[in-house]
């Protein structure tokens, strides 16, 4: 087996103190060593002709910086599958990183665990392996979170999340802004008579949607916005055409699929018989191009590794919050009234 070279025989090899060498070779000199620039390249030539190789594990420990990012999802991340919801915020995570020198670590834990499996917390403490970490994906544990915040490990969310009211670093959507957008564009299109399909189920992105709507289509002077939170199925369809409701603002993927079965099944199409309108990015595969928000996914997940980055080294200070306004994208299911 060939002999691990070490600093000790880098400094013989040079002619100089094992200090010296593991100052230049660790950049930690200042006032206390003090290193000229001959022997220096002493120094670097001996490690090179002998293949030094530093060890990460030491570097860490004297510098205590490991440029390692934590990232964790509770959704499965493998295979990287261009349908998977999280599949282009981990493109951009990687991209930033990457031209900011920092390495990733992916985290997983499948979102079906209860907050009752042990398992769990140890995957969140295992964010610690990084200098930060970055949340992805609705579930969590926030008693667990919070612990982490109150030891001032550095976090960012990808999306709003309510730790029982504590201010959080994220990055995400300006929800408010593009829903403004949207709803200027059906009332241009003559649409009056709204029906948002929805669930019961309400986490915070599905929150701030609901009551950005709420305020600019149903509050809206002539305008009418009705509420389905059981999504969509034939009876609520034909009830809704039968009422008068001209455009169906659907809140999620699972029921924009829904929609475009249900309507196979009636003979419909959206964009030639109904109007419909998604609040959110079509990053699913559809029969149907959507009229919706443009994707933003990738600068979205590099936006938290520039936030991250800069509480790491003590750039920014906590809690930052970014919020990112998409572009509309024009699809088809949308006519006019």
């Amino acid at each position: 087996m060939k002999k691990k070279i070490r600093i000790r025989d880098v400094a013989q090899e040079a002619g100089v103190s094992v200090s010296a060498v593991s100052a230049v070779l660790n950049s930690r000199e200042g006032s206390s060593i003090r290193v000229s620039g001959e022997r220096k390249e002493k120094i670097r030539r001996a490690a090179e002709k002998l293949g030094y190789v530093p060890d990460p594990a030491a570097q860490n420990l004297v510098s205590g910086i490991s440029n390692i990012l934590s990232v964790f999802s509770y959704e499965p991340a493998f295979p990287f599958a261009a349908e998977s919801e999280f599949y282009e915020f981990l493109l951009g995570i990687e991209k930033e990183a990457e031209e900011s020198g920092f390495d990733i670590l992916l985290l997983t834990k499948k979102s079906g665990a209860g907050p009752e499996d042990g398992d769990r917390e140890i995957s969140l403490n295992r964010l610690k392996l990084g200098d930060g970490g970055i949340l992805i994906g609705i579930k969590r544990h926030t008693e667990i979170l919070l612990r982490l915040m109150d030891d001032n490990f550095p976090l960012v969310f990808i999306g709003r999340r309510d730790l029982n009211g504590r201010e959080v670093s994220m990055v995400g959507f300006d929800y408010y802004s593009i829903i403004s957008s949207l709803v200027d564009l059906v009332w241009e299109h003559g649409h009056r008579n709204f029906l948002y399909l929805c669930y019961e189920v309400k986490e915070e992105p599905y929150q701030d949607r609901l009551s950005a709507l709420e305020e600019l289509a149903g509050d809206r002077e002539g305008g009418s916005l009705q509420l389905s939170r059981q999504g969509i199925n034939k009876e609520i369809l034909r009830r809704a055409l039968k009422e008068g409701v001209t455009l169906f603002f659907v809140e999620r993927k699972e029921i924009a699929l829904q929609m475009e079965e249900l309507c196979r099944k009636e003979g419909l199409v959206p964009g030639r018989d109904i109007s419909a309108v998604l609040l959110e990015d079509q990053w699913f595969s559809s029969t149907l191009n959507w009229t919706c928000w443009s994707s933003e996914r990738v600068k979205l997940g590099m936006e938290a590794v520039s936030i991250l980055k800069g509480l790491i080294k003590g750039d920014e200070e906590g809690p930052v919050v970014r919020l990112i306004s998409p572009e509309i994208h024009y699809g088809g299911t949308l006519l006019r009234a």
